[in-house]
């Protein structure tokens, strides 16, 4: 499941949003405002964000590609800011990702429970 998901899927949805954030707004790579609405960070960054660090966590690789350099760019300034910086260095959890009926949990859901 979690291979048809990175290979097929993510792919497609990478993909779409490149294409969101370069043709509805036009923002290109080489853009100084890394933002999906180009001055203002907003909530739809936030979503972003959230949405490539859990597809980085089951593929560490999977923005590695060229054409996901705008993807890149802005995780790196969203990472970059000093609240983020602040959040993820202090009260930040990795995992769970989804829940504990997720088929993508790491192994955490038997640490919860007790089972090892």
């Amino acid at each position: 499941m979690k291979g048809a998901y990175l290979n097929t899927k993510l792919p497609h949805y990478l993909n779409q949003i490149v294409g969101f954030m370069q043709g509805a707004y036009g923002v290109k790579a080489d853009t100084k405002t890394p933002w999906i609405t180009r001055n203002n960070l907003t909530y739809a960054d936030f979503f972003l964000f959230e949405l490539l660090d859990q597809n980085l966590a089951l593929d560490p690789k999977c923005l590695d590609d060229d054409q996901y350099i705008i993807l890149r760019e802005h995780r790196s300034s969203f990472m970059a800011l000093d609240e983020i910086q602040d959040y993820r260095s202090t009260r930040f959890k990795e995992e769970p990702i989804h829940n504990r009926y997720s088929h993508f949990h790491r192994g955490w859901l038997s640490t919860l429970s007790g089972n090892k």
